[in-house]
């Protein structure tokens, strides 16, 4: 059996849309079909069995987009290795996802307020105005892969996380334990008053390890870095408010991307009802 007789089903995130609860507490107990970590990705012609390995269950966070250059790269790998590929995209509501990316952000040692980081003027927020076109990254695996893909919502996961999965088994065609799936959050975030916080240390640290070229001082320079902003995170819960006239992200600022991005996220949603029923 070739490669390329292989049937491949390809899940690729988003980022911060519960990949990492499908990757540790779903795809690991699908029955009859092999799944690669997103950790094996890079590496998945070795970890494939060439004899055994017909049908593939491939994971990897990252945002598909036509001209994202890392992107299009992880895409042509599959395309080239397997002749049937199914995708599978989960989504998140454009405002939701947003919030979370930006806490995110913030946790690695970010520092520009909210509407800096959104900001198309800005070299992260250009990267980031890009990738909320959510509908031309499904038409993009549409195309590319010549299957619709399925698409999810984070939404769905968060409500009713067993009839999600449910789905994707159906999708995938394999069996699987529903006891053994634990529908809980995996990592918990700080809290926005605690992030005020690391906001405001990581203003005044410097945080660079690209100037450190040796690789165990880059390593230690950013675990020191890392243990110096879970402190301040710590030591937040004692402290008052960091900016007690300002919200961490502005509602304001939350409902004008609900606005901007209202056509794209019903298209979404249109495209997925035309195979299924919601789960919210």
């Amino acid at each position: 059996m070739t490669k390329n007789s292989r049937v491949a089903y390809f899940h690729v995130g988003l980022p911060k849309t519960a990949s990492t609860f499908l990757q540790r507490r779903v795809f690991p107990y699908f029955q009859d079909i092999k799944y690669v970590k997103k950790h094996d990705f890079k590496r998945h012609e070795k970890v494939i069995d060439p004899s055994n390995d017909r049908h593939v269950l491939l994971s990897v966070e990252f945002t598909p987009h036509p001209g994202n250059k890392s992107a299009e790269q992880k895409i042509g790998k599959v395309r080239k290795n397997f002749t049937t590929v199914y995708p599978i995209i989960v989504l998140r509501k454009h405002s939701s996802w947003l919030r979370s990316k930006y806490k995110y952000y913030i946790r690695k040692h970010g520092k520009f307020t909210f509407k800096q980081f959104i900001d198309p003027q800005t070299a992260i927020g250009r990267e980031i105005r890009m990738n909320l076109d959510f509908y031309t990254k499904i038409k993009h695996l549409e195309r590319t892969f010549g299957h619709r893909p399925l698409v999810l919502f984070q939404e769905e996961l968060k409500q009713a996380p067993l009839d999600t999965v449910g789905i994707i088994a159906e999708y995938v065609n394999v069996a699987y334990d529903e006891k053994r799936i634990q529908p809980s959050t995996i990592k918990k975030s700080y809290s926005e008053h605690q992030l005020k916080w690391v906001r405001k240390f990581n203003r005044f640290y410097a945080y660079h390890p690209q100037k450190i070229k040796i690789p165990f001082l880059k390593w230690l320079y950013k675990k020191i870095s890392q243990f110096f902003l879970h402190t301040v995170a710590y030591t937040a819960h004692i402290l008052p408010d960091a900016e007690p006239n300002s919200s961490f992200i502005p509602y304001h600022e939350l409902q004008q991307i609900e606005e901007e991005y209202h056509d794209d996220w019903n298209k979404c949603l249109a495209y997925a009802r035309e195979t299924r029923q919601l789960l919210f």
